[in-house]
């Protein structure tokens, strides 16, 4: 008997009915009305916004014994890490399979195409859905001293690096993922007065674990630490001076030649200092059009881009997409979903 997990299920009952979290309560009702929409796009799409208006989200994964006639293929607008409490489960992609055991976190960047199902009834698995904002606003500038999980999200923010789009932590028992991981689901059931600070401030500690476990495992030592600290920094300012932002302007705010600035970015990121900035922008103008009404002519002035022909160019070679087309695909994805 695992009395935790029996009042846990019980609370996050209650959280259900009260309205916190959509999600069906009956796996086989979800099976079919997302097989439904898999067979018409090959895939479906899952928001976090769905799941009420906390930045940190836990669920079960549910069972279904019906999974191998499922292949329920989906992407979402969310990181997500999935934790294997007892048991196994089956990840799969469209190029790899892998089985992660009792311990294993697995974390996921939102764009990853993936099916995850469990074997046996017994297995009890975890996902625990993190916003983009706040990976990116708090997590990600402290991961600098660890390379690969520096450059996982490098990646997947700014475009830079081409890595993985998981990585796996294999459990390591000095660390004590387990017992953070209860502590953020029993915060997410209560619900209770700051629980979103709260479930913050969990995260950031069970990020810290998730780093070393990551360095142990992968031996990830990174003797260039401090240069990615500055380049955190520098990319943090860029983004908030995107309309202005010059090589000479970046080098006079953080004290540095150009020719210093433009020597860190190819040491520490692989990429020129406009090739840093020209994905920045695009990447703030994909935000925006996601995430605002603006017109073309305002994300143009947000990003220092002179016109909004030169807009459109510059995002369709990047995207396939001109930004309006865009804009009309995201708003069907979240109107589907």
């Amino acid at each position: 008997m695992d009395k935790w997990l029996d009042q846990i299920k019980g609370r996050w009952q209650g959280r259900t009915k009260n309205g916190a979290s959509s999600q069906p309560s009956k796996p086989n009702d979800l099976g079919k009305k997302l097989m439904d929409i898999v067979r018409e796009k090959g895939y479906y799409t899952l928001n976090i916004e769905t799941f009420g208006e906390n930045t940190i989200v836990a669920l079960p994964h549910l069972y279904d014994p019906d999974y191998k006639q499922k292949p329920l293929f989906h992407v979402h607008n969310y990181f997500e890490m999935v934790y294997v409490y007892r048991g196994s489960c089956v990840h799969v992609t469209h190029d790899e399979t892998i089985h992660l055991h009792q311990g294993d976190v697995l974390l996921m960047n939102p764009h990853i195409l993936h099916w995850l199902y469990l074997e046996h009834p017994t297995d009890i698995v975890f996902n625990i859905l993190l916003s983009k904002d706040f990976l990116e606003q708090t997590v990600f500038p402290w991961m600098t001293d660890n390379r690969l999980m520096f450059n996982f999200f490098l990646d997947y923010f700014y475009h830079l690096n081409q890595v993985e789009d998981f990585i796996l932590f294999p459990y390591i028992e000095k660390y004590p993922v387990e017992s953070l991981i209860k502590q953020l689901i029993e915060e997410y059931v209560n619900d209770d007065l700051c629980c979103d600070s709260a479930l913050k401030g969990i995260c950031l500690q069970l990020f810290a674990h998730l780093a070393r476990i990551c360095n142990d495992y992968y031996v990830a030592n990174d003797t260039d630490m401090k240069n990615h600290q500055v380049a955190i920094r520098i990319i943090q300012y860029i983004q908030t001076h995107l309309d202005t932002i010059s090589l000479e302007s970046v080098a006079k705010e953080f004290n540095y030649s150009t020719s210093h600035i433009s020597r860190l970015f190819r040491k520490s990121l692989g990429k020129s200092y406009s090739e840093v900035v020209y994905n920045i922008k695009l990447q703030t103008a994909k935000k925006l059009l996601e995430t605002t009404s603006l017109s073309m002519g305002d994300i143009a002035d947000n990003i220092g881009v002179n016109d909004t022909s030169y807009l459109h160019r510059i995002f369709k070679k990047k995207y396939g997409l001109s930004p309006s087309e865009y804009r009309k695909q995201m708003q069907k994805s979240i109107d589907e979903g």
